[in-house]
């Protein structure tokens, strides 16, 4: 394995354990608070074009390089995420301590506000 392999695994561990922390605190609040459905497939998205391009690598150079398999894992756990982030996404917007967060649909400027009671004495 080349400096440059190394350099680049050590990369990739880095986002997997920041991917880890990222699911424990989701996982543990059951909130996907701050969290972009759209951003986590992007970084999916570039998981897949990082095997791709190992893979270009091993048919023009012949050697399959082992840092697939971390791109790989990483891919799985971004995947992961993800699904996190639509089923936390969903429970959060039914739940109605936490409506404020969730977004109005078109034209609602503000959520709708029921009349406070409010006692005579």
């Amino acid at each position: 394995m080349t400096t440059i392999e190394t350099l680049e695994g050590l990369m990739l561990v880095s986002f997997s354990v920041s991917w880890y922390w990222s699911i424990a605190k989701m996982v543990r609040t059951k909130m996907a608070a701050g969290k972009s459905l759209y951003f986590v497939l992007m970084i999916c998205f570039g998981y897949v074009l990082g095997i791709s391009s190992k893979l270009v690598a091993w048919r023009e150079f012949g050697d399959l390089s082992p840092l697939i398999s971390v791109y790989g894992w990483n891919l799985l756990v971004t995947a992961f995420d993800a699904v996190l982030v639509v089923r936390y996404s969903r429970s959060t917007a039914q739940s109605p301590q936490y409506a404020s967060s969730v977004p109005l649909p078109a034209g609602l400027s503000s959520p709708p506000v029921e009349p406070i009671e409010r006692n005579a004495n």
